[in-house]
């Protein structure tokens, strides 16, 4: 829209504008890009935060699985010990 109205932004300034508007969930994923010697281009910038995001989602996945997975072993656990109190 700004390069429409006469407005040029560098790819840079892209970059930097993209990585400042990101939150406190992309703290490690900043830093790391910015340690590099060169920051990406907007477009490389674009697939890395595509593929933090869906590597973010399998974390969270992978731990409300094994939150699951803990609820359900303690439900078993005290349903045992639970059941074999009443007899």
């Amino acid at each position: 829209q700004l390069a429409a109205s006469g407005n040029n932004i560098s790819d840079k300034e892209k970059v930097q504008q993209t990585l400042n508007g990101l939150g406190h969930d992309y703290h490690a994923f900043i830093t790391a890009l910015e340690v590099l010697p060169v920051l990406p281009s907007f477009n490389e910038l674009q697939g890395k935060l595509l593929q933090h995001e869906m590597n973010m989602k399998r974390v969270i996945e992978r731990t409300d699985q094994g939150n699951s997975q803990n609820v359900l072993a303690m439900n078993v656990k005290f349903g045992k010990s639970h059941g074999n109190s009443n007899h």
